[in-house]
């Protein structure tokens, strides 16, 4: 049976973050009652298969086909920290409600959640995207006694309950599905793609998108291609690369280095070099289902690559050259894309996706062990985030590491430039900030915060950040009740303001900042 339907986020339960599943899902009628009874007897069951298999569209059909039982749907992705995972859930619900029910702590968010939960009788929740070895994050969930659902979709079934495993299709199944997506429908050619794809769906959608797509490629061809390789994902890819613009092919080659399960619209158009071409290209990939729409927003619409063609991109590439796509990403985010006043950039980065794709950016970059200084630029946004939400635990690690590195002397600042040595100022700062807010140690944070502008005279420009870490010192002086010392620093903060106004290298916006303090202190 074929489940026709816009790929779109669905609104049934009050509460849902639900995607509805692609357009030629094919129903799974034994596993999906498998994972309804399991859910009826127990509460609770596991999803597990292969990448690629269909774990995630069998779980989306299962909460669409029922999401009118459900109050609340939400899929937590286990690629991420579960904590700021369960913090978007809260959120939502505090923010669909008008008032505060759960609260936003990320020491306790995730029971804050559960307890809430418990005052509810419908209700699901997904854990979802978790590899091979990866259940252990998953025990004290499956441990719970609570009144509603839960899914863990996984490669690894050890340690999971009430395990349905997803198969390849049946020869049945895999004709309809061939036959749905190839647009003339020959026998001969739904034939082909059953026995050279032996039921794996992901394969099956792209052999059915290549002889769609791809012109003078005969499946007599293709056959003779796919026999002859022992990689046919791989072979598949680069069928469909040799169709692409080369402004769409680096597109997709950065697209595997960020958060293949969810990027939207405006971060792929941070990362393009292409603004030109840049509809066409993302039109380009959809064509050959390289990347899926899966929440069709018309302002800023999010898509979805799927893991088995991320991985195997990246291995396609060089070490080299995936490091290249990280460093020019990072640039063209950061440097290029993001706002530079400290209020703007702090609302800009918490837009839609961002802080994931982030999050994976720097996974890879270290993965492939990029340039020392882009990495610390991407830790430096991260760090400011996490202090910025209260994640004091994430912030913690993103200091530890900093300071690490400082002691095995890995930062040279006589061989830094003018941008490496803002960010390492930025770092600086961003740790006496968390210092005070965070630890509620004012001496600390002035460590901090006169390292930093000790360093900071030697920088061209950035009167808005020296005027903040000056700022910050006046601040954390009086709070040590330090009234004298922090009035000569405000002083000093006021020249580097005017030097920033008649420069324009400062937001005349922070004006509100010594209309406060003066308001406020003397």
């Amino acid at each position: 049976m074929i489940i026709i339907s816009a790929n779109t986020v669905v609104q049934a339960a009050s509460v849902s973050n639900l995607v509805t599943p692609v357009s030629y899902f094919i129903n799974h009628v034994v596993p999906l009652d498998n994972l309804k009874n399991n859910l009826e007897k127990y509460k609770q069951t596991s999803i597990v298969g292969t990448s690629g298999i269909g774990k995630t569209q069998l779980t989306r059909m299962y909460a669409y086909e029922n999401k009118d039982k459900y109050s609340l749907i939400w899929f937590i992705d286990c690629n991420f920290n579960l904590k700021q995972e369960f913090l978007k859930l809260a959120k939502t619900i505090n923010q669909l409600s008008k008032k505060q029910l759960v609260s936003e702590d990320l020491a306790i968010i995730e029971e804050e959640v559960i307890n809430y939960l418990s005052t509810l009788d419908n209700w699901l929740l997904v854990f979802d995207n978790n590899k091979t070895k990866g259940n252990l994050i998953l025990q004290k969930f499956i441990k719970l006694k609570h009144n509603g659902h839960v899914i863990f979709c996984s490669q690894d079934s050890q340690g999971l309950p009430y395990v349905v495993k997803v198969k390849e299709f049946t020869k049945k199944d895999a004709a309809v599905l061939a036959g749905y997506i190839l647009k003339d429908n020959s026998v001969q050619d739904v034939n082909f793609l059953i026995e050279e794809f032996k039921g794996y769906p992901v394969l099956i959608v792209q052999g059915a998108q290549i002889l769609n797509n791809v012109k003078g490629l005969s499946n007599v061809k293709y056959k003779k291609m796919i026999k002859e390789t022992d990689n046919k994902i791989k072979l598949n890819i680069e069928l469909c690369m040799k169709e692409l613009s080369t402004s769409a092919k680096a597109l997709l080659q950065k697209i595997a280095l960020i958060n293949n399960q969810r990027f939207s619209k405006n971060m792929l158009r941070m990362i393009t070099n292409n603004k030109e071409n840049f509809d066409d290209d993302i039109y380009q990939l959809s064509r050959f289902l390289l990347i899926s729409n899966i929440d069709s927003n018309k302002d800023d619409p999010v898509f979805e690559m799927h893991d088995v063609i991320a991985e195997t991109l990246q291995g396609m590439n060089t070490k080299i050259k995936n490091q290249q796509y990280l460093e020019e990403m990072i640039s063209n985010i950061l440097e290029k894309s993001f706002p530079k006043g400290v209020a703007e950039r702090q609302i800009f980065r918490t837009a839609s996706t961002i802080i994931e794709n982030l999050q994976i950016i720097l996974r890879n970059a270290e993965k492939y062990k990029i340039n020392l200084s882009k990495i610390l630029e991407v830790k430096i946004e991260l760090l400011g985030i996490s202090v910025d939400v209260g994640d004091y635990n994430s912030s913690q690690k993103l200091i530890e590491w900093f300071e690490e590195k400082n002691r095995n002397k890995e930062f040279n600042l006589d061989q830094m430039n003018n941008h490496e040595k803002v960010l390492y100022v930025w770092y600086l700062s961003t740790t006496g900030f968390y210092n005070m807010v965070a630890l509620s140690n004012p001496i600390k944070a002035i460590e901090y915060y006169i390292k930093a502008k000790e360093i900071a005279v030697s920088i061209d420009g950035y009167e808005d950040m020296k005027f903040n870490v000056t700022y910050q010192i006046f601040r954390a002086q009086l709070e040590l009740g330090q009234i004298k010392f922090a009035q000569n620093t405000l002083e000093e903060a006021y020249k580097i303001y005017e030097i920033g106004i008649k420069n324009n290298t400062i937001n005349s916006s922070e004006m509100r900042y010594f209309i406060l303090v003066e308001q406020g202190y003397f």
